[in-house]
């Protein structure tokens, strides 16, 4: 697997708190029970009309009605949708009167963190920039005079400057969504020149809201993410540069903000500096600081602490919370603007939530650090002490090494463990259950995307560090005791089923860590028959070629430990060896040979070309020393006969190839990646062909 490089912004994990995709429950009303379905469609009906009231009062409790109903509740979001809502508020967005404009705004805001790129779309689609351009003015100007009055507002004034709050915070938060959705969007956003803006919000932070800067911060990381325009405008500003670096580097008690300066607000902001810093990198020598290391001197610092949280505490934590009945909002109160009827839990669940996300964006920047890293040739050898001793061709180096040092073996050691530790799913809230909605959708969707993200990173490191890694007895034994955790992990029957779609994405990314890692220890981990039947059952469960290869792959690093074989580890290459020979031989046509021992696994799987001759060329590695300690099974399960059986159907695989060959694969997308399989194709059937002659002549 390669490495997994920085996605763009149309296709990141998203930072804002997004819903779990719920693509897979019904639509409307038929997803709630015939009461729940009357009590919605009672409430929004009165709710449309009064969006369109003549009454400024009356408008904005419709907007308020639909910042409530929507939380969390994917059905009346869509039922909503189907009424014109999106259209509805975005008029009332130009409002006359400026507290239905907020809470329009806050709406809108709501609308697109819980539906995502679709709603963020139908927004687009329907002109919300225009609006949201002709309100940045207005704001900038309210907050110009609040910076440059020597007075703090008090009455009146004090009360008008939290409406601008508000209003910014959700202007900024709908201008980062947009600009998440298309290059079309974002281009339009470019032509705004939001940029100064967001970095007067930055500069001035003791002024503002902790929520308005991070919202701010958080904008202008997604807006300079390989965007040339922005990443122009702030090299055009050094001063702006500087600040970033000095809020990276500032503990946190030197950041402030005129409210709701939590931890974990003032957390974000810095990994957020440290992200902004690394998309417009490499800075402008003029700059005085060009010469800055980020990477050792100030990213890793702030990132490996935070890496250390605990997510299955925090899962645990909001799962009881959420799972409390919760109290009704008085009806007096209900649907109120600017009302705040959030409990001790409800500001627990949102904490978890801000430190959950933090810890993702640190994953996000850490991942493309990782993915640019060079390659190093490396021998790790790890004693049964756990100390790991490493040999790189240039090494000899005397001294410890600098555990913030951003090289592929320094971070090898730094961000293991913790990474590993960031990619176990929690009990309770890592996915949803299976055609149903998590009982806090917000945390579920952070928590898969940690996971992802945590496994994309470690991909990136182990691809790194080309060459095997020598694992002693004692370290097998404690990567076993991590296999046995995943023994109660569910089966794949519904792994790839609707709403599961983190989950399989989860598990696409693990098959290819745990195969980078088998290449690297190969012919030194012990297989053992629950890793070999949960890759198995992966493999004949995935739909998609490309996890398929990597699960077979692992399975033929597997199958090749070298060592005095412990009881067991004959039969398991046994195993591993029976369902790649039949994956070879269902797949080319040929007849599955009679065998001794165990009877084969066979499956119903119809597999693609691609993973047929990756069993091939496992086969073949398995079993191109004759010497080797298993070697009998290539006897007993008459694979010399199987392979040569195979070779006509094989070559006809490879011919079916052609540069059109559509969709990615393990080497590639589009007609590169064709071109790279067929190449590789034709290579693993020139060594089937070759193969099978050689053990032929040595009569083994």
């Amino acid at each position: 697997m390669g490495k997994a490089q920085k996605k763009k912004a149309a296709s990141r994990h998203r930072h804002n708190p997004i819903r779990v995709p719920d693509s897979h429950l019904a639509p409307g009303l038929a997803a709630a029970s015939a009461s729940a379905a009357s009590a919605k469609r009672d409430a929004i009906l009165p709710i449309m009309q009064k969006l369109e009231s003549s009454e400024a009062a009356d408008r904005a409790w419709a907007c308020a009605a639909v910042s409530n109903l929507i939380n969390n509740d994917p059905s009346t979001r869509r039922l909503l949708q189907g009424k014109n809502v999106v259209g509805v508020l975005i008029t009332r967005l130009s409002d006359a009167v400026d507290e239905v404009v907020v809470e329009a705004a806050g709406a809108l805001r709501n609308l697109a963190i819980d539906g995502g790129f679709e709603i963020c779309g139908e927004m687009y689609n329907k002109h919300i920039l225009d609006p949201l351009k002709g309100l940045i003015p207005k704001i900038s100007s309210a907050f110009s005079t609040y910076l440059e009055s020597s007075t703090t507002p008090t009455g009146a004034q004090a009360e008008a400057l939290s409406f601008v709050f508000q209003l910014a915070e959700n202007v900024v938060t709908l201008f980062w969504c947009l600009s998440e959705i298309s290059t079309k969007a974002l281009n339009a956003i470019n032509n705004i020149g939001l940029i100064p803006f967001l970095i007067a919000l930055i500069e001035n932070r003791s002024k503002f809201p902790a929520k308005l800067v991070v919202a701010a911060a958080q904008c202008m990381f997604v807006l300079t993410d390989d965007n040339a325009p922005a990443v122009t405008a702030l090299h055009g500003n050094p001063a702006a540069l500087s600040k970033l670096l000095s809020i990276a580097q500032s503990s946190n008690t030197d950041i402030t903000f005129v409210s709701g300066g939590s931890v974990e607000h003032i957390n974000s902001l810095r990994v957020l500096a440290c992200g902004i810093l690394k998309n417009v990198s490499p800075l402008p020598k003029s700059s005085s600081i060009a010469e800055v290391d980020l990477n050792r001197t100030v990213i890793l610092p702030l990132f490996v602490p935070l890496l250390g949280v605990d997510i299955t505490s925090a899962a645990n934590t909001a799962y009881t919370i959420a799972s409390k009945p919760t109290d009704p909002i008085p009806p007096e109160l209900r649907h109120t603007p600017k009302s705040d009827h959030r409990t001790a839990d409800d500001k627990e669940l949102e904490r978890i939530e801000t430190q959950l996300l933090t810890v993702q964006l640190c994953l996000e920047i850490l991942t493309g650090i990782c993915a640019s890293l060079p390659d190093m040739d490396l021998e790790l050898d790890i004693d049964k002490d756990g100390k790991n001793r490493q040999t790189t061709d240039d090494d000899d180096l005397d001294g410890d090494a600098d555990p913030t040092n951003s090289t592929p073996t320094s971070l090898l050691h730094l961000l293991t463990l913790p990474l590993l530790a960031l990619s176990r799913p929690t009990p309770t809230l890592s996915f949803p259950p299976p055609a149903l909605p998590s009982v806090h959708p917000p945390t579920t969707s952070v928590l898969g995307a940690i996971h992802v993200r945590a496994l994309e990173c470690l991909n990136n490191l182990f691809v790194g560090v080309r060459e095997r890694v020598l694992v002693t007895e004692g370290d097998d034994e404690e990567m076993g005791g991590r296999k046995k955790e995943e023994r109660s992990a569910p089966g794949f029957t519904n792994l790839f089923g609707a709403g599961q779609e983190r989950r399989a994405e989860m598990w696409a990314v693990a098959v290819g860590v745990l195969w980078g890692l088998a290449r690297m220890a190969r012919g030194t981990l012990v297989p053992n028959e629950e890793q070999i039947k949960i890759l198995v059952a992966l493999c004949d469960a995935a739909q998609d070629d490309k996890i398929r290869v990597q699960c077979i792959g692992t399975l033929g690093c597997l199958a090749q430990y070298q060592s005095e074989a412990p009881k067991g580890s004959y039969e398991a290459n046994l195993t591993i060896t029976k369902y790649l020979l039949h994956i070879l031989m269902s797949g080319t046509g040929a007849s599955p040979p009679l065998t001794a021992g165990p009877t084969p696994n066979t499956t119903s799987a119809v597999f693609g070309t691609e993973p047929i001759l990756q069993a091939a060329s496992s086969l073949v590695d398995i079993f191109a020393d004759e010497n080797s300690a298993y070697d009998a099974n290539f006897r007993v399960a008459k694979v010399l006969k199987g392979m040569s059986d195979s070779i006509r159907g094989a070559r006809k695989l490879v011919k079916s190839i052609g540069g059109s060959t559509k969709g990615a694969n393990a080497r590639g997308s589009g007609a590169e990646g064709a071109k790279a399989l067929k190449g590789w194709a034709d290579g693993v059937v020139g060594d089937l062909a070759g193969f099978v002659e050689y053990r032929r002549n040595v009569g083994r």
